[in-house]
């Protein structure tokens, strides 16, 4: 254990800087999916109701999790290859007022697409709405700070945009 909490610990800082995050990171024995199950489990409660960006593959898996636990979902199916709008964003919250929680995924990995998460969370910061980001291929390749766009979790995993073998999901909490 002397020699492995030391180790841990470096990553964990390291890794925060990376993700741009000051306060809670956790690392699972996971895939990014469990992950994405990790933060839906403990940032929601049952019947609950969360706005789900369907972007492609996993944000589709996104609104799967939360029906598994029990949520309400709101399904936001963008067009073929296009990113969500925050107009979208705005319209589902002005017919949805009961929604908690957005979930986004950053790049999605079947379609290409990448979400402006910085607007997102510029958006959301005041609405009293969670904001969630699968960030599983984007981070590692392209420029992503937690804290400053205002993102409450981020989830992610070794295997993509880290380059690294498969079976560590991180959890960032703000």
């Amino acid at each position: 254990f002397s020699d492995f909490s030391p180790i841990y610990s470096e990553c964990l800082s390291l890794l925060k800087k990376f993700i741009g995050v000051k306060n809670n990171l956790f690392l699972t024995t996971s895939s990014g999916t469990g992950a994405m199950e990790t933060a839906i489990a403990n940032l929601f409660n049952e019947g609950e109701t969360i706005l789900n960006v369907q972007t492609g593959v996993f944000g589709v898996r996104f609104t799967q999790i939360c029906q598994a636990f029990n949520l309400k979902t709101v399904e936001l199916k963008c067009a073929d290859g296009k990113a969500v709008t925050i107009d979208e964003i705005a319209n589902a919250l002005k017919e949805h007022p009961e929604i908690t929680g957005v979930t986004v995924t950053f790049n999605e990995t079947s379609t290409g697409v990448c979400n402006d998460i910085e607007a997102i969370g510029n958006f959301l910061k005041d609405k009293n709405v969670f904001l969630v980001v699968d960030g599983v291929s984007g981070l590692g390749a392209l420029p992503y700070d937690h804290d400053k766009w205002h993102v409450d979790a981020t989830v992610t995993a070794s295997q993509k945009g880290f380059l690294a073998p498969p079976g560590v999901g991180m959890v960032a909490l703000s």
